[in-house]
């Protein structure tokens, strides 16, 4: 079978949730989707076969507490109820198989109910408690933060235009980049394929010298929402992760825990994202500003729509290249038009002149300079100055001269459909992860397998039998990588 356990349990509990029917699942599962499947079986929603069966049955033996989990459940969610019970599920320091299973089973009854704006409120504060607030940077300070979308690459476009215009509007950006999400995939796995790049641990921000290098990449460490950060975790383990409260007080507690002047959140809306409609991100938006403005934050909801994919790659390597090819080619790019819109609106929270930076956002990508940044920032965070001599001479052939390639070939003539989540959660599981680590969602990001997909046949084209609809790459062999149901060909 060729969909992940994750990407099964987040089918299974979006059915459940919205028509009360179940579904069966066979993968074999880890602690904390587990627990999730407990949850779900308990009540109807899951049918349990081989491999998870045996799961789930071993899991029940490593959980004696379930009366104290269902008590957190059957009463309004606050912080000191947290503290109590959920205070070690979600502690990196005392995590266990117990707690994993504790933790997915507690997920999945939160994911069904729901969360009210009171609740949303104490799970933000009981996520960053524990971090020390970080210091206001010298300069004006922008961060845009995403809810995640398919083929999303403005955390790789937009910081080297960001960096660009640094002279002329003195701000400055931390970026806050995590590992992927459930199905959609994580800057800092698509950084890792960057020879010698580190994401800075959010400990040095406080000594980063934010006016000589105006843009860094940060992502969570010690003393920093390590709480948010393990359930980020188990909520991409578990398919838990499309629940409004869930996501709203894990994305406000870092952007309360950091500071800046303007904080755009990018939320994706549509058959890709986590968020189905524009209704659902209009409602999240406004529940992330009300976080904001409790924790002092100038929060502004941006909105896109993410029914397909949001380029013509999937993958780290292969969304790498594409953002760097934007970069050094510019074009009329629906990507770089997003990053366009993220910087005017950032000038207009700053009372700044939109009209000049327009007029100077052309010139750095005509120059040149939006590219040079790109590979300066990269140099900022270690990369290898050799490869990075490879990259400015040749991009596709820096990131994917040396990988396998198989070209993907329409079997009839018609018109293709891709499924973009099946697609993508196979390039996280197959082409990305290492073998046997397919349910990894932490770890060392170097362990992350170079490759991806680049889409030749767009969503809804015309294609003729034995045409190339696809290419994917790989370090290893990809003669036997397999994409069953990621497409099919209508005639």
């Amino acid at each position: 079978m060729s969909k992940s356990a994750a990407l099964a349990l987040a089918e299974a509990n979006k059915q459940f949730k919205a028509t009360a029917t179940s579904t069966d699942l066979d993968q074999g599962l880890t602690p904390a989707q587990s627990g999730t499947a407990l949850w779900l079986h308990k009540r109807g929603g899951i049918e349990l076969f081989g491999e998870a069966a045996y799961a789930v049955e071993q899991s029940k033996r490593m959980v004696t507490h379930y009366n104290e989990i269902d008590r957190v459940i059957a009463r309004p969610i606050t912080r000191e109820a947290l503290e109590q019970v959920a205070g070690t599920w979600f502690d990196p320091f005392k995590s266990s198989a117990a707690t994993e299973v504790a933790a997915g089973y507690w997920l999945a009854s939160v994911f069904h109910r729901g969360l009210d704006p009171d609740e949303v409120a104490e799970l933000t504060d009981f996520l960053r408690s524990g971090s020390t607030q970080k210091k206001k940077a010298r300069a004006k300070a922008v961060r845009r933060y995403p809810t995640g979308g398919i083929s999303e690459k403005q955390a790789l476009i937009l910081p080297p235009l960001l960096m660009s215009l640094a002279k002329e509007t003195d701000w400055c950006s931390p970026f806050l980049v995590a590992r992927k999400l459930a199905h959609t995939g994580g800057t800092r796995d698509k950084l890792a394929v960057v020879p010698g790049f580190s994401v800075t641990d959010i400990t040095a921000y406080d000594s980063w010298d934010c006016r000589r290098f105006p843009v860094s990449y940060f992502s969570a460490g010690s003393g920093f929402c390590l709480r948010d950060a393990e359930m980020y975790r188990i909520r991409g383990e578990t398919g838990t992760v499309a629940e409004m409260g869930l996501m709203a007080s894990s994305i406000m507690a870092k952007q309360a825990a950091l500071p800046a002047d303007s904080v755009i959140i990018d939320i994706l809306y549509g058959q890709t994202a986590f968020l189905g409609t524009l209704e659902d991100a209009d409602k999240f938006g406004k529940l992330c500003a009300t976080i904001g403005v409790s924790a002092g934050l100038n929060v502004t909801p941006m909105f896109r729509n993410a029914d397909t994919f949001l380029g013509h790659s999937v993958g780290s390597s292969t969304e790498v290249v594409e953002a760097a090819e934007l970069l050094r080619s510019g074009g009329n790019s629906k990507e770089l038009a997003t990053a366009k819109r993220f910087i005017f609106q950032f000038a207009k929270e700053l009372g700044l002149d939109a009209s000049k930076l327009a007029d100077l956002v052309e010139t750095a990508i005509d120059s040149g300079d939006a590219f040079r940044s790109m590979l300066e920032i990269w140099r900022f965070h270690g990369a290898n100055p050799e490869f990075l001599s490879r990259v400015e001479h040749d991009i596709r052939e820096a990131f994917l001269g040396g990988l396998c390639c198989r070209e993907i070939k329409a079997d009839s003539s018609g018109t293709i459909n891709w499924n973009p989540v099946l697609t993508a959660d196979i390039v996280n599981k197959r082409v990305n992860s290492p073998q046997g680590q397919e349910n990894a969602q932490s770890g060392n990001p170097g362990s992350i397998v170079k490759g991806g997909l680049e889409i030749v046949a767009p969503h809804r084209s015309r294609v003729s039998s034995g045409e190339t609809i696809a290419k994917v790459y790989r370090e290893a062999s990809v003669s036997h990588l397999a994409f069953e149901g990621a497409y099919e060909v209508d005639e």
